[in-house]
């Protein structure tokens, strides 16, 4: 496993690396071939698909201009869903790399318990998985990010914005990674005004992924904290 600690635009730059470098080698050594890449691609997003902004999008974005300009590259691509069980993505998984394509890039820590069970059944295929480093396989690149860090400028933001000094944190999935993002958001917001109050809830607890993609909730959730006095 290699853990690759990137800014969110370096999931493009990794994707778009990863493409190039393993279809490249894949290829003839000469000058015309480098320069019209053949192979195929796969991309497991998370839920919402490759139009959801944010990690999803970005992989895309990373390999869109490859495919834009190399005819002979191809894109395999698939959804998850909230109801999915890991040993379902992983046959996703499988399929992807049965039907030749490499590198996969893996779109979430959803994904990590399958990855650790289809990556060393493909040693030749690179894999990238965006939000985990568990995955012990060498043949897998993991994409983290300190994801506290950014949370925390929004805390400062939201609290140096507040009129009412109450500000809210609205979490998908009760997960430990998107715990971090929680902490940094109150101690961001809590470095400049100590008695500012945070309201911090969650859509859903994990296993169930179902709050990464539900705008209903999250409306009612952000309408009760307003309600509450945060603003």
């Amino acid at each position: 496993m290699q853990k690759k600690l990137l800014g969110r635009w370096g999931v493009i730059a990794l994707a778009a690396t990863l493409t190039a470098t393993v279809v490249t080698g894949c290829g003839s050594d000469s000058e015309e071939a480098s320069e019209n890449l053949t192979g195929t691609i796969g991309i497991a997003y998370s839920l919402g698909g490759r139009d959801v902004p944010g990690f999803n999008q970005l992989a895309y974005i990373g390999v869109e201009p490859l495919l834009a300009a190399n005819e002979g590259l191809e894109l395999i691509e698939s959804q998850d869903n909230p109801t999915a069980t890991d040993d379902q993505r992983a046959e996703r998984l499988r399929l992807m790399a049965q039907k030749g394509a490499n590198p996969i890039v893996v779109v979430g820590f959803t994904y990590a318990a399958a990855l650790a069970k289809v990556a060393p059944e493909f040693p030749d295929t690179t894999w990238g998985i965006v939000d985990d480093s568990s995955v012990t396989a060498p043949n897998v690149h993991s994409i983290v990010f300190k994801e506290e860090e950014g949370s925390y400028l929004v805390g400062v933001a939201a609290a140096l914005k507040s009129k009412t000094n109450n500000v809210g944190f609205i979490g998908g999935v009760n997960t430990p990674l998107i715990a971090k993002f929680e902490a940094g958001f109150i101690a961001g917001a809590k470095a400049v005004n100590a008695d500012v109050k945070v309201q911090s809830t969650y859509i859903s607890n994990f296993p169930d992924f179902s709050g990464f993609n539900d705008p209903a909730k999250g409306y009612e959730a952000a309408k009760g904290m307003y309600e509450n006095g945060a603003d």
